[in-house]
């Protein structure tokens, strides 16, 4: 059975677009090869779940990690558990999340990085969705003697001496964005992108649909929505990685 792939805005290129890059490498493929899989905002490590198995039938490791508040470690705004929703009050209350740094980003990277070299791996490639592509950068910046190489899947992808948060302010991005409508609060106000994939509006989920997953089948959209949660930390756009 043909497996599908499941990475939210990239779902079906992820794996596509891995095997294709590995495809030369399938020969000299082994377990001493580890993949550090980052997930982007909202997700956790699960998202790649649909994708280890590709790479591990070829011949590699994988670690998937959850970011420091994300995934099994998720920590909730406190309006967001109450259902019929407040939208004023979600609106204005204040992320959890507020304040993360990028640098606590990078060492989640970090420590998987380090646990696929304690579990034997001889080359590790740290491999960033969206926006997984920032602390890949300033993990492998900050520790490089731990990565062999990095992996940007439809991932931002910080310069030396540039904060990530100005490739979000390019004219591109504002014109063609699809995130925008999706976004239920101020993040100068609450500290965060935050979304509300449990919203019953279906209005709404087609706009997180159009934005995060144009190409995921319904059903297992519907599942998805069950696992993503609501913050994403604006924080980590607005350092530089001046330590290049």
């Amino acid at each position: 059975m043909k497996r599908r792939t499941l990475l939210m805005g990239a779902a079906g290129g992820s794996g596509a677009l891995l095997a294709a890059g590995l495809g030369s490498a399938n020969a000299q493929a082994t377990a001493k090869t580890a993949f550090v899989l980052v997930h982007g905002s909202w997700h956790g490590g699960w998202c790649w779940g649909q994708v280890e198995p590709v790479l591990n039938d070829a011949g590699f490791m994988t670690v998937a990690v959850d970011l420091p508040d994300h995934g099994l470690n998720a920590r909730l705004p406190g309006t967001f558990g109450s259902r019929p929703l407040d939208a004023a009050a979600f609106a204005t209350d204040p992320s959890p999340l507020a304040g993360i740094t990028i640098g606590q980003y990078a060492q989640g990277v970090i420590e998987g990085a380090e646990r696929a070299r304690a579990a034997g791996a001889e080359k590790v490639i740290a491999v960033g969705h969206s926006m997984g592509g920032v602390p890949i950068t300033f993990a492998a910046a900050g520790s490089p003697q731990l990565f062999d190489g990095l992996v940007y899947v439809a991932a931002i992808a910080p310069t030396p001496g540039k904060p990530a948060g100005a490739y979000l302010e390019l004219k591109d991005q504002h014109e063609n964005g699809k995130l925008g409508p999706a976004i239920v609060a101020d993040p100068a106000v609450i500290g965060a992108l935050r979304i509300d994939p449990r919203s019953t509006d279906p209005a709404y989920l087609e706009k997180l649909k159009v934005a995060l997953a144009a190409d995921v089948d319904d059903a297992l959209l519907a599942t998805v929505l069950h696992l993503l949660t609501p913050e994403a930390p604006v924080s980590i756009y607005g350092e530089s990685a001046t330590f290049f």
